[in-house]
């Protein structure tokens, strides 16, 4: 992993016109950020909730097999 200087450069001057299109230009700016985010994030829920599915489903298969 690199380290990355701080402060970051400077990313321009935003697009101040009206409120969303001053969230859109920081979004477009952080989108690397998001998008990790959103994938680690992801990847926590999914891991949460295996325990349960696969403990529903040994459940389910013993259910099925005694009747």
């Amino acid at each position: 992993m690199q380290i990355r200087d701080l402060p970051y450069s400077d990313p321009g001057d935003p697009d101040v016109r009206s409120g969303p299109r001053f969230l859109f230009w920081l979004g477009r700016n952080q989108l690397g950020g998001q998008l990790k985010s959103l994938s680690w994030g992801l990847l926590h829920q999914l891991a949460i909730a295996g325990l349960p599915v696969t403990v529903g489903l040994a459940v389910q298969a013993v259910i099925d097999r005694s009747g």
